[in-house]
């Protein structure tokens, strides 16, 4: 959304259109009543300040992350060589199969694992787009 006023606009565009000034992050500290804001300051120091507003809120963010993915289960397979997988293909149509395979593990690296495809190449696959396989072939 645009909220800058350019040349001899009176209003921004985000202005007109919602009718008030937009609420983020440097606006909220401006407006507020915070020590490190002072209103007469010439241009290089409102330059660092708003650096300044923008490194906190920065931090602020990553906090908020790090707490989200702190949250998140994160599942850690491992295969052993010879167990078998199928691997998720691209989505190429409503209909056709969504795994392909079953392949057999040759060596597993943390995030993926190398197997022998078909053609005889040996290949690698993300432990993201595999699935470990049960039935018999």
């Amino acid at each position: 959304m645009n909220t800058s006023k350019t040349g001899n606009m009176t209003y921004s565009p985000y202005e007109k259109l919602f009718l008030q000034q937009p609420h983020n992050q440097i606006t909220r500290y401006l407006q507020s009543n915070i020590k490190y804001v002072d209103r007469n300051q010439d241009l290089h120091e409102l330059m660092n300040v708003a650096a300044y507003i923008r490194h906190l809120d920065n931090e602020y963010s990553e906090e908020i992350k790090s707490r989200i993915n702190e949250k998140a289960k994160i599942k850690n397979v491992v295969y052993k060589p010879g167990d078998k997988f199928m691997y998720k293909k691209n989505l190429e149509g409503k209909f056709n199969n969504l795994y392909q395979g079953p392949f057999t593990v040759l060596k597993d690296l943390d995030t993926k694992v190398t197997f022998k495809a078909k053609n005889g190449k040996i290949l690698t696959a993300s432990k993201a787009k595999i699935k470990r396989f049960y039935g018999d072939v």
